[in-house]
């Protein structure tokens, strides 16, 4: 174990305060911020850092390397890096006996920032007393973002996946079925997705489903009775365990999702590649990072042609298979040990060169 290793000494802030721990995974469903903390924090910690995560936990305790605590009462010796996340004033409730001229401090942005956004909720001035290093999880995210927020550095590091996903097999068999799955807020463009489907998929191929994970009442559906689902080859499926997403990934032939603004990541987006299904998008918000055209999927605005490339992915077995094969290859990209590496390698050490 190196020195500088023992040197850092890091301290994740979850600004919620939520109760949740690197076990909370066995027993309940965790949130998309949870998850990522629980596995950088977990991997940090293996490569020999001494790693506190700081939340509403309901029990201060250590688990596989990670400090776990509901206050820093108890904490006595400063902090080398702190990282919080998206909320600058985090940082002004560290008190100051934990902080040093050389503690640098980090803001993970896993949603979208805006100067507009940081004036109204009064966090300016946090901004300017600790000037945070950002770290955007996508270039895309990263490029709308104001300049005019006064970070002292910027870098841009994607999230991990799941450590399951480096599990499954690294050759999908061409589906049997021509299923196609939507997985987000139906918010996200849902409603004109449906309307995208009934006028150029389903005449063209009729015996494609369109599977969405959604509830019946979301305002996104209600332009839509049952017999224009039904008559679509559109069904609406209930919530699904961790478990049963990653098999409806694994047996759909493409992910069809237009993408939002507000998508930094788009983590279903990493893991449908990850299982060797396609993404077809139009590569709004981070999804023009996620998806190569016409590599791992299809990216067009217009949505005739892009309906049209669904339709080839549909039928052509060997297009499927090709932009299948090349979607599995992208797994290596998002192992936690691999995101850990940059965390540990560039952005911990040369943040604020």
């Amino acid at each position: 174990m190196s020195m500088v290793a023992k040197q850092k000494r890091i301290l994740f802030i979850d600004g919620n305060f939520s109760d949740f721990n690197a076990d909370t995974p066995k027993t309940k469903p965790v949130g998309g911020i949870e998850s990522v903390t629980i596995h950088l924090s977990a991997y940090l910690a293996a490569k020999g850092c001494d790693v506190t995560v700081w939340n509403g936990t309901h029990k201060s305790q250590k688990i596989r390397g990670v400090s776990w605590v509901n206050s820093l009462e108890a904490e006595s010796t400063p902090f080398t890096h702190i990282i919080s996340n998206n909320d600058p004033t985090c940082f002004m409730r560290v008190p100051k006996a934990l902080l040093t001229e050389q503690t640098q401090t980090f803001l993970w942005l896993h949603n979208p920032i805006s100067f507009a956004k940081v004036i109204k909720k009064r966090r300016l001035w946090a901004f300017l007393k600790f000037r945070p290093h950002g770290v955007f999880v996508s270039h895309q995210q990263k490029s709308v973002t104001s300049k005019y927020l006064p970070f002292s550095g910027t870098s841009v590091v994607p999230h991990g996946l799941d450590p399951v996903f480096m599990t499954l097999p690294e050759k999908r068999d061409i589906p049997s079925a021509k299923k196609v799955v939507f997985f987000s807020q139906p918010y996200r463009h849902l409603k004109e997705l449906i309307s995208c489907w009934i006028e150029h998929v389903h005449p063209n191929c009729p015996q494609a489903a369109l599977e969405i994970l959604a509830k019946r009442d979301a305002p996104a559906l209600a332009d839509f009775s049952n017999a224009t689902l039904d008559q679509n080859n559109i069904f609406i499926l209930p919530k699904k365990t961790r478990r049963g997403v990653i098999d409806l990934l694994s047996e759909a032939r493409a992910l069809f999702y237009f993408g939002h603004k507000d998508e930094t990541f788009c983590l279903v987006a990493a893991e449908s590649l990850a299982t060797g299904t396609p993404v077809v998008t139009k590569g709004i918000g981070a999804l023009q990072d996620r998806v190569t055209h016409n590599e791992t999927g299809f990216i067009e605005k217009d949505e005739g042609k892009l309906a049209e490339q669904l339709v080839a992915l549909l039928h052509d077995d060997d297009l499927w298979g090709r932009l299948s094969a090349n979607a599995i290859q992208t797994r290596k990209d998002y192992a936690w040990d691999k995101i850990a590496d940059i965390w540990f390698n560039q952005v911990l050490i040369d943040a604020k060169t």
